[in-house]
């Protein structure tokens, strides 16, 4: 459901990035919605905005650089996992 709780209510990155692992909502490749999951130092989240043809995308990211701003990312540069919750499947 939208709006729901995942993964048991943590914010943990490496343990929300397991959980969507255990359950089957990795992707390889990300489509607008989905989450993204930085695998950087204690981990960083942010919701995949734009998917772009050269396979860069736009997300939006709290907590970068001390606001909420629209980041441009390539995950050639960037370890990241994605992360479609069932309720955008």
């Amino acid at each position: 459901m939208l709006g729901s709780t995942y993964a048991n209510r943590t914010a943990g990155v490496y343990y929300y990035l397991d959980y969507a692992r255990q359950h089957g909502h990795l992707v390889a490749k990300p489509l607008p919605g989905d989450v993204v999951a930085y695998l950087i130092g204690n981990g960083h989240m942010g919701r995949v905005v734009n998917v772009h043809k050269d396979g860069t995308f736009d997300a939006v990211e709290g907590n970068h650089m001390d606001g909420c701003f629209l980041v441009p990312r390539n995950p050639r540069w960037v370890p990241c996992r994605f992360i479609r919750r069932p309720e955008y499947r």
